[in-house]
């Protein structure tokens, strides 16, 4: 009797990380061709990660694409090492503008904690409001 090896081979974790992390770079790659081909304004990673969430939108539970990310933002950390080490080539200007570059950073980051309370607080009303009338039907 012949036993193939590669009949019980299931892929695992770790190899499904290692199909779909060549996705976030591909998208990356896309995003980078299209800033340079139409010059846009806006970063090449924001354009792909934009078109990821497309993707996303039309595949929605691609649980494959899922567990790698959540890989990723375990180790997320480290991808903010380089912008900490490249802010070291600005000290001139964090001397100069430094108050400055706190506060909008600062101001920014209220904004943005006031507006998600805001926009979770009217999806909650929605669900709750969805609800009720849900149970007003039957």
């Amino acid at each position: 009797m012949v036993i193939d090896a590669a009949d019980d081979v299931k892929p695992t974790a770790t190899m499904k990380f290692l199909i779909y992390i060549p996705l976030f770079i591909v998208f990356q790659l896309i995003g980078n061709w299209l800033k340079v081909f139409w010059d846009l304004p806006i970063p090449g990673a924001t354009i792909g990660m934009s078109l990821l969430l497309l993707l996303l939108f039309i595949i929605p539970s691609n649980k494959g694409i899922t567990a790698s990310a959540q890989k990723l933002l375990l180790h997320l950390p480290l991808f903010f090492i380089p912008a900490g080490v490249g802010i070291m080539n600005y000290t001139e200007v964090l001397k100069q503008d430094g108050l400055a570059l706190f506060a909008s950073v600062f101001g920014a980051t209220i904004l943005c904690f006031i507006l998600a309370a805001l926009f979770t607080q009217r999806l909650l009303k929605s669900e709750d409001d969805a609800d009720k009338f849900c149970e007003s039907e039957t």
